[in-house]
């Protein structure tokens, strides 16, 4: 899977859990249904964004966050943030930094 724009905004801004109306407007999203089958879905589904209670996917205090998998996708496409990066050394950076979104799907 080869993340959308839409996706790769949703994946930079899970570092913290975050609510799917947050997770709505990063993407600048309206229509919950569609967000959730075309945006939020996707990314579950490919292990990329985990639930917080799964085990009640429809609770109010649900929120999403990155998964370690997540985290590896966009370090090696070099779309993490800054924050992201914190943890890594020089050369780790540097790699991360030299990668590009089409990266993402391979």
């Amino acid at each position: 899977m080869a993340p959308s724009r839409h996706q790769v905004e949703i994946m930079r801004n899970c570092l913290e859990s975050k609510a799917m109306t947050d997770l709505m407007a990063i993407a600048g999203r309206a229509d919950r249904t569609k967000f959730r089958d075309q945006v939020l879905n996707p990314l579950l589904e490919e292990g990329l964004v985990e639930m917080t209670i799964p085990d009640k996917p429809r609770s109010s205090k649900q929120r999403y966050r990155l998964t370690d998998k997540g985290r590896r996708v966009l370090g090696e496409a070099g779309l993490a943030g800054n924050h992201e990066l914190k943890g890594m050394n020089r050369c780790q950076r540097r790699y991360a930094h030299h990668h590009t979104c089409a990266t993402v799907g391979r």
